[in-house]
């Protein structure tokens, strides 16, 4: 028995009428959408003193094992990847607004990761997901997209302090909302026409024209991965001292986040791939697992929770049927943990973040979903 026809058998690729080029096809396409997030993932992180090059790793060492484990056990063509939202609440909220040290930041996600997997073991969360209503999942999710909407205004100039209105627009003919204004107009368009990694593409043309009109170019792409591990601080939530109710409600922000987006992606993505029998996706329970593995791993190397990227459904759309899209996702990213210093350009740039597209995009998907519901 060949290579090809043992991965066939194993991930059932001819039974769910694909084949093994259009899932490897389908997982580059996935990961060139949903590869922003190695971007945007440490600018927004390295705003909590996080260095950079250590969340690029991070970002990308968590997405590898969790979408390897999803592609090996679920057997689901989706990729997993730090939730947007998530770290943006780790950093405004929790770090810069209460003044959260990140080592108990981070050991909040681990706790919340230990949550998540004790209730998917027990299969708790099936209940979870009948019993809440869905305008609640929604809302949770739609609070997050606005939280990213509104620092990507903030970080991009479109919207500035001030004293009497807390907001203002700010100078739309300024060099940094110019190029962001741009740079969305042109992700705006790809994504209208279906080109795969439009938002990629949109960031890396906005950044080479801002080199262009600064004159300053990067000078090294490639280096090896900067892994390091961070102390985590569990006295705020264990210790019967000093246990801060204010930390448990980011556990429990956290774990709700991680139950409804992947209940709700598996959902919807499973029924986009003809996955869906008798209302069950098939893996639920061991995807839940793979994100919370995933998201240890990113809490003691330095990122936040992981969920199943929306994007998957480009590699849906383009064929993909089965794991190997995840595996091929999982490869994908395990190379991008060599280009740090590539990606660090992004963060040196802190006006370049496009967040309030994907903000945009987070809270009209849910809301058009919600709508949806009410309708019907």
């Amino acid at each position: 028995m060949g290579l090809s026809t043992a991965v066939d058998r194993f991930f059932k690729v001819s039974e769910r009428g694909s084949s093994i080029g259009t899932e490897i096809k389908s997982g580059i396409a996935t990961f060139l959408t949903m590869s922003y997030i190695l971007l945007v993932n440490p600018q927004i992180l390295g705003a909590a003193g996080l260095p950079v090059k250590a969340v690029v790793t991070a970002t990308a060492l968590s997405s590898t094992l969790a979408s390897l484990l999803v592609g090996l056990t679920a057997n689901l063509p989706v990729g997993m990847s730090p939730g947007m939202g998530l770290n943006a609440y780790l950093v405004f909220s929790q770090v810069l607004g209460l003044h959260v040290s990140i080592e108990k930041a981070l050991a909040g996600c681990l706790v919340a990761a230990g949550v998540v997997a004790v209730l998917a073991v027990i299969r708790a969360l099936s209940l979870i997901l009948r019993v809440v209503p869905d305008s609640i999942k929604l809302a949770t999710v739609v609070g997050m997209g606005l939280l990213l909407t509104f620092i990507g205004l903030q970080s991009s100039k479109i919207v500035v302090k001030d004293e009497e209105t807390m907001v203002t627009m700010g100078n739309l003919l300024g060099l940094e909302p110019v190029l962001a204004i741009s740079g969305l107009a042109i992700i705006a368009a790809l994504h209208f026409r279906n080109v795969k990694g439009s938002i990629i593409i949109g960031i890396m043309v906005t950044a080479v024209a801002y080199f262009a009109i600064q004159r300053t170019w990067p000078t090294s792409f490639v280096a090896l991965p900067h892994l390091q591990f961070f102390p985590l601080d569990f006295s705020e939530l264990f210790s019967k001292e000093h246990i801060s109710p204010a930390a448990w409600s980011a556990v429990l922000a956290y774990s709700l986040v991680m139950v409804f987006d992947i209940g709700g992606a598996m959902f919807g993505l499973g029924n986009l791939a003809g996955l869906v029998k008798d209302g069950q996706v098939p893996g639920a329970v061991v995807t839940y697992l793979a994100a919370a593995l995933g998201t240890a791993l990113g809490a003691v190397t330095g990122t936040t929770p992981l969920i199943i990227a929306a994007e998957s459904a480009v590699g849906i759309k383009e064929g993909g049927r089965t794991g190997l899209v995840a595996v091929t996702v999982s490869g994908c990213f395990l190379l991008s943990m060599f280009l740090a210093p590539f990606l660090q350009v992004g963060y040196n740039m802190d006006w370049l973040d496009l967040g309030f597209l994907q903000g945009g995009i987070q809270c009209a998907g849910r809301v058009m979903r919600l709508c949806s519901g009410i309708c019907c």
